[in-house]
């Protein structure tokens, strides 16, 4: 769906540099992920998310924009996971023949 008025908004978010940024970042979309799962998108604040996972709303802004770009976050790195999964099995089995 085309809507021009979320178009013209792009969040600037960043990409961790550091060690401890990529942990800071991985332990907000694990935890969101969880919470997300067990209460629902809507039941969640950006507080549990912080509750839940320490750090700050700060890294959420940072990282991910607002809780949009963190789901879609999550969206990404589960089908990341999913893909390199895919492959794993595929290599596995092409290695057995």
């Amino acid at each position: 769906m085309h809507d021009p008025v979320l178009e013209s908004h792009h969040l600037v978010c960043e990409k961790p540099q550091t060690r401890r940024g990529i942990e800071r970042r991985l332990a907000l979309l694990l935890s969101a992920t969880e919470l997300f799962l067990e209460k629902g998108y809507d039941a969640v604040s950006l507080d549990d998310i912080v509750n839940h996972a320490g750090g700050s709303k700060t890294s959420i802004y940072k990282y991910f924009g607002n809780k949009d770009g963190l789901f879609t976050a999550i969206c990404d790195y589960r089908r990341e996971m999913f893909f390199k999964d895919i492959c794993a099995l595929h290599f596995n089995q092409s290695k057995l023949l």
